[in-house]
């Protein structure tokens, strides 16, 4: 009994996510219905947090059946390096798969352009090499808060899920799965969708303030209280860019060199090969 009750568990948690899913989906449907008189300046899709919620509840869940089909129903193997590339990679997919269905293909941010040709080129460039000293500072400040915790008698310990995860795969995937394609998707998101529909519904400073909770609520799950608090002032200083540059390719640029250079160093200091 104890061999199945897991397996139970798991296919218990993928029903009830097809039926959040299926409600989450049919709220998106209805909502475009709904705003697709609104002119075009307007958001005319659904609640951000309704596809924030898919992503963030139903998603992970969906996961289950592909993860299981890959190591072959042994729930074990979940937590191989296999079975943690599959899911680091088909989590951006799902980003992907969402925008595109309820945003993307009912036109619900009419107007909005992802990539400027030449400039976009030149602005991941600029943000390539400005994530550097992003990520300097992030480090500089992370220490000073861990120096002042200890100072209070607090022991900022714990290790991101994330952190974990990378540690047990190859560095290529490693870079591929967090440093490149966990960017794109995520500033897709968080910039290109929650910032610009926010904005186009309650201003730009709610918007901002907006979008970079989201984007800190997003890390929780599986983050250090520390780290949950590095990763809210990145997504200030993202949403903060992309407002004053509407360039979408700045803050994919920040970002990857972000998480290239935590990637870079987390192996060094393992001394992973």
């Amino acid at each position: 009994m104890s061999g199945t009750s897991p397996t139970i568990a798991l296919w218990i948690g993928v029903i009830g996510a097809l039926v959040l899913m299926g409600g989450l989906s049919w709220l998106a449907v209805a909502s475009i219905i709904r705003r697709r008189a609104l002119p075009a300046d307007r958001y005319r899709g659904p609640s951000v947090l309704v596809i924030f919620a898919m992503i963030e509840l139903g998603l992970p869940f969906l996961l289950v059946p592909p993860l299981l089909a890959f190591t072959g129903g042994d729930i074990e193997t979940l937590s191989s390096p296999g079975a943690l590339t599959l899911q680091l990679l088909i989590t951006p997919l799902g980003f992907f798969a969402l925008l595109a269905v309820f945003v993307a293909v009912p036109r619900a941010l009419d107007g909005v352009r992802l990539w400027l040709g030449a400039a976009s080129v030149r602005q991941a460039v600029i943000g390539l090499l400005a994530g550097l000293l992003v990520w300097s500072a992030a480090q500089v400040l992370a220490g000073v808060l861990v120096a002042i915790l200890h100072l209070l008698g607090i022991n900022p310990e714990g290790e991101q899920e994330v952190t974990a995860i990378a540690q047990q795969l190859p560095v290529p995937v490693a870079v591929l799965t967090i440093a490149v394609l966990a960017p794109i998707a995520e500033e897709l998101f968080f910039r290109g969708f929650v910032f610009n529909a926010w904005e186009r519904e309650y201003g730009t400073r709610r918007a901002l303030i907006g979008a970079t909770l989201l984007f800190g609520l997003a890390h929780v799950p599986g983050g250090t209280p520390l780290a949950v608090v590095v990763v809210l002032l990145l997504g200030l200083l993202l949403t903060g860019v992309y407002a004053r540059t509407r360039n979408l390719a700045t803050t994919i640029g920040i970002h990857a060199t972000f998480n290239l250079a935590s990637v870079l160093a987390l192996f060094l200091l393992s001394g992973h090969g």
